[in-house]
């Protein structure tokens, strides 16, 4: 499906269409290998976010932030929750720094 010059998938813009893996791959840390296999998964067998996730077991959400970490799909949200607040306080926190000594 095309929207907007963009191939949408899963309710995500697919930014690349093909996933070619490193050649030295074997001698990579277990995680980079399944955030490989996820991305190759995912654009070069087509296979939908939630039938990688299953496949690999691995949660929908993790599967969804390696494919945006690796510039495979672009993320939705306007303001990434991984990006720094500027005060970023608890409501607990607050309270007890202001409470009356």
């Amino acid at each position: 499906m095309q929207l907007n010059g963009f191939n949408t998938r899963d309710g995500f813009h697919v930014l690349r269409d093909q996933f070619s893996p490193p050649v030295d791959s074997v001698q990579l840390a277990p995680e980079t290998k399944r955030k490989i296999t996820i991305c190759h998964l995912f654009l070069n067998y087509k296979l939908s976010i939630k039938e990688v996730a299953k496949t690999l077991d691995e949660s929908y959400k993790h599967a969804v932030r390696v494919l945006i970490e690796q510039g495979i799909i672009q993320e939705r949200r306007r303001v990434s929750r991984e990006e720094p607040q500027e005060k970023q306080t608890s409501l607990f926190g607050s309270r007890l720094k202001h409470s009356p000594e």
